[in-house]
């Protein structure tokens, strides 16, 4: 080959090469702008996760503390600037800005300017990231009644357990805005009665006979006991309503006299502490009919008198620190009048009707009931008590009563409070509205979860979108 020929041919080489290294150059740069542009958005997407976070969770802090505008306002920032995490490179103060609620809407919106490194060799020197958040306030009443077991075998620890989770329920309920203006509570001890008050004795609803006090004697064949031998101690069985005992009795062999007629006078006394029995069946499952009165339970004590729908918030805690147990447990009494608390009909009529709006919104209607144990007593037709032992008549009846009470409308959560029999909690669980409104709590810490639980999901702030 000439000279000439090789000097272009290697003339040639040498511009491949460059225009290769050119490309390649090119190739690189556009590669490492991918790269950067990954990275920047990467980190700009963070920012926007964190600062989403921030927004939403200050949005429910500053709302449940006030939603005048100006308060909310002020209140969002300062929980934003306390929690804001400035670990992705942001610098400088981050405004939040919010629109006035409307049709119980607050609307927060905050932006800022994520600084680039890599897309600034492009000339991109920032990201502006917007998060959004909007929090839905109560958009109801409510009306709840609060239907709670005090029989015998709730005395003590758990009673006390009872009053301090009912009291966190009633403060959950009320620390809502406005919560005064739109929530109202009853109240229902029951045990195998429910004390109905003694002021409504003359209601026509209700069916109390006179109180009476009469001497009355009598005679009878007696004999005196003159003589003991052999005494002992026996272990004797007992029942607390269905929560079997022992205990210790001294038993001894006796010596009698001879028989005589003794004649003895007492007072035959009739009094109504405000105790209410059955209606006859069907009415006894029916919020229906109140022309046919309830027949008042004569001689017998049911506890505190039910407290009707109420909104004063102390009232209600003082109430309920002052809970006492008395009976035995007949669920349906409890269910029954924890009902006509909630509807405007009588007995009681503090509450709204059917379908009735307060200012505009609807009234939500929840009945909580909770009981430690199984029923024990049924009703007694004939003397108008419940002193019958028909657990499976009386389990019938709690059956009916809830069946009766999610009929119309009215949002039923159950607790099961330290309860060992399957039968009843599968009554409860059953009781419930769904299962996620039924609760099984073993002990004291649990049945105040149970109550917490109840009271945040009754007038939530909620994250609307």
């Amino acid at each position: 080959m000439s000279k000439a020929r090789l000097g272009s041919v290697l003339e040639f080489a040498l511009d491949q090469r460059g225009a290769i290294a050119a490309v390649t150059a090119v190739c690189l740069m556009v590669l490492m702008l991918s790269i950067g542009l990954a990275v920047d958005m990467g980190r700009s997407q963070s920012v926007h996760a964190a600062i989403q976070n921030d927004l939403d969770a200050a949005l429910l802090g500053s709302a449940a503390q006030s939603t005048d505008p100006s308060e909310l306002q002020a209140n969002a920032q300062k929980y934003f600037d306390a929690n804001w995490r400035k670990n992705h490179g942001v610098e400088g103060a981050v405004a939040v800005t919010i629109e006035t609620p409307e049709q119980n809407i607050v609307t927060g919106r905050i932006t800022v300017d994520v600084p680039t490194s890599f897309m600034a060799l492009a000339g991109i020197e920032s990201v502006k990231v917007v998060a959004t958040s909007e929090i839905e306030l109560a958009g109801e009443n409510l009306e709840m009644a609060l239907v709670l077991d005090v029989t015998n075998s709730m005395a003590g620890a758990k009673l006390d357990a009872l009053k301090a989770s009912s009291q966190s329920l009633v403060e959950t309920v009320y620390s809502k805005p406005h919560a005064e203006e739109r929530v109202r509570i009853s109240i229902v001890p029951f045990g195998d009665y429910v004390n109905v008050g003694t002021a409504n004795r003359g209601a026509p609803w209700l069916s109390v006979p006179a109180d009476t006090s009469n001497e009355v004697s009598y005679c009878y064949d007696t004999s005196d006991v003159i003589g003991q031998s052999n005494c002992r101690m026996e272990t004797r069985q007992g029942d607390n309503d269905g929560i079997p005992f022992t205990y210790e009795a001294e038993v001894c062999d006796y010596q009698y006299g001879p028989t005589y007629n003794k004649c003895v006078t007492y007072t035959d006394s009739k009094t109504w502490y405000g105790c209410a029995a059955s209606r006859d069946t069907p009415l006894d499952t029916k919020d229906e009919d109140w022309t046919t009165p309830v027949p008042g339970a004569m001689n017998t004590l049911c506890g505190n008198p039910l407290m009707p729908l109420s909104s004063d918030k102390d009232a209600l805690t003082d109430y309920l620190g002052g809970l006492s147990t008395f009976g035995n447990t007949y669920i349906p009494a409890g269910l029954m009048w924890g009902w006509t608390t909630l509807t405007k009909e009588a007995p009681f009529n503090e509450a709204t009707g059917s379908g009735e709006k307060v200012d505009g919104l609807p009234v939500k209607k929840v009945l909580v009931l909770m009981t430690d144990g199984a029923n024990t007593r049924s009703p007694d037709y004939v003397n108008k008590h419940h002193g019958g032992t028909d657990v499976t008549q009386a389990n019938a009846h709690t059956q009916e009563l809830c069946t009766n009470i999610k009929a119309k409308g009215i949002t039923v959560y159950t607790v099961a409070f330290d309860v060992t029999d399957p039968g009843i909690k599968d009554i409860l669980e059953t009781c419930a509205s769904s299962p996620s409104k039924f609760f099984d709590a073993s002990d004291s810490e649990e049945l105040h979860t149970a109550f917490s639980t109840i009271g945040s999901n009754l007038a939530p702030l909620r994250i609307a979108r």
